[in-house]
């Protein structure tokens, strides 16, 4: 099976990038943007890889304010714009659950959503300084994903999710991230969550600033190497150039 696949830009500004690379000196910026992934089988099934951040209005109300973009687009509107029905949705893959991976749930009620169960047990009990990555504080309101508990699967490793379309964990920015890899027409592509936020952390062999455990990040990392793989990063706006992939 071979998946086409559609980059759903989000918006994005500049940051420090102490933000992206590791321990790096701040004061020179760099385009960091908010993004996720549709893909669409053979069949015309469309398939959920994150399901983006939080509105516009949501960002500011709930004190993201690193993260308000001057051209937000709207979640939603854009996988419609795609030609997504989100009520005909049967499968949304978790990369982690990071607010700006697990939000919108909402719209897609018969979908199935797939998640490593380390990231979930973290993302219920996660340390102080993760808090509110994972909108767990009284501001925000706690995780959007919770109103969808009733629709996740829990998984524990490496899993085959369709022909052509697999996970593993790739721990690092979270404990419980996982990569996503599917065929397409051009080739493998993996979807390594934020493991790396600008290819620069892939090209160079450095983590992020927003990494969790080095010494993860470092095994996680030369495991999507060996894939061979073309990546599409999240936050990354070269990964956004194209309209649509395979």
């Amino acid at each position: 099976m071979n998946y086409r696949i559609y980059p759903v830009y989000l918006g994005g500004r500049d940051v420090d990038i102490s933000t992206i690379i590791f321990r790096h000196a701040p004061g020179e910026m760099m385009r960091m943007v908010i993004g996720a992934y549709v893909l669409q089988d053979e069949n015309g099934e469309y398939i959920m890889i994150d399901t983006g951040a939080p509105s516009a209005d949501e960002i500011r109300k709930k004190g993201y304010g690193l993260r308000e973009m001057a051209d937000s687009v709207e979640y939603i509107d854009a996988v419609r714009a795609i030609g997504v029905d989100p009520e005909k949705v049967k499968l949304i893959v978790l990369t982690h659950l990071h607010w700006d991976h697990a939000w919108n749930l909402q719209y897609f009620p018969n979908a199935e959503i797939v998640v490593q169960k380390r990231e979930l047990a973290f993302a219920l009990a996660p340390t102080p300084n993760a808090r509110k990555s994972y909108a767990l504080t009284k501001q925000i309101g706690g995780p959007n994903w919770v109103k969808a508990l009733l629709q996740i699967r829990a998984i524990d490793g490496p899993a085959q999710l369709r022909d052509g379309l697999r996970v593993f964990p790739t721990p690092g920015h979270t404990p419980g991230s996982q990569t996503v890899v599917a065929d397409t027409k051009d080739g493998l592509y993996a979807f390594p969550n934020d493991l790396y936020i600008n290819m620069k952390n892939y090209s160079e062999n450095i983590p992020t600033g927003s990494v969790n455990n080095v010494n993860e990040w470092y095994e996680s990392h030369e495991k999507v190497r060996a894939l061979g793989a073309k990546i599409l990063l999240h936050h990354d706006p070269d990964s956004f150039k194209k309209k649509v992939i395979g």
